[in-house]
């Protein structure tokens, strides 16, 4: 059974433990974001999660110009057992050894968002055997 997220120290950030950032986007199918310190941050800030899904603010007009329209944003500390998962409206909870296999399939071969969301699919076919659940709010925008 997964340890308990320390949710403390993930909103408040540790200069240690730097949050963990991804996105998906129409053009960018899955990109490493490392400038937050904090999941409120990584969140809530004029470069987090909320400013890149809301039409007119800068981030938003600056990462849809060169990277498409946002489809998702994964957000977790390293040494957690699960991320949040937004798609600018709604969040779930994903277990981050499914994080995880996606950046190593990334890293490896995947080319777009699409392909994002066929692996995710696969990875999530198991997914109440993984302990997760409600993971397609995230992904009913993509």
């Amino acid at each position: 059974m997964p340890q308990p997220t320390n949710w403390p120290t993930l909103i408040k950030g540790d200069a240690a433990n730097r949050v963990q950032y991804r996105t998906c986007s129409q053009k960018a199918a899955w990109r490493v974001v490392n400038n937050h310190q904090s999941a409120w941050g990584a969140l809530f800030s004029a470069d987090g999660a909320k400013a890149l899904f809301t039409p007119g603010a800068r981030l938003y007009n600056a990462k849809k110009a060169t990277q498409g329209e946002p489809h998702f944003v994964v957000i977790w500390e390293a040494g957690d057992d699960w991320a949040l998962m937004t798609n600018g409206t709604q969040v779930a909870l994903v277990d981050v050894e499914v994080i995880m296999e996606l950046d190593a399939l990334h890293d490896a071969e995947m080319t777009g968002p699409g392909e994002i969301r066929q692996r995710l699919q696969a990875l999530f076919q198991n997914a109440p055997k993984r302990g997760l659940s409600e993971y397609e709010a995230a992904l009913s925008q993509t």
